[in-house]
């Protein structure tokens, strides 16, 4: 878990490897294969949580599910998965600035 000071900025970067399925991200597996869609997902995952930059972490997730839209990774239901994640390694108030 991420040592924040007083004004909530990291001092710690946090390291996690995100492993989760096509259908955990909820991506469109009934009607394709999104097995690299989530792969993509949760290499982008993994490094954005472990840059120790909210702002930075919001924009290599946005990216990766900007370029795998095609198979779900732009719906509500991924971006649900990473906020939850993305609270987990820098905390609520950046993910109300930032997400």
């Amino acid at each position: 878990m991420a040592l924040r000071n007083y004004e909530g900025s990291i001092t710690k970067r946090v390291h996690m490897r995100v492993r989760l399925t096509a259908k955990d991200w909820q991506l469109y597996t009934a009607s394709m294969d999104c097995g690299d869609a989530a792969d993509a997902l949760n290499d982008a995952a993994t490094k954005a949580l472990s840059c120790g930059d909210p702002k930075e972490a919001y924009e290599i997730f946005r990216k990766a599910r900007n370029e795998w839209a095609e198979w779900g990774a732009y719906d509500s239901e991924p971006g649900h998965e990473f906020g939850d994640l993305f609270i987990e390694a820098f905390g609520q108030d950046a993910y109300y600035k930032y997400c």
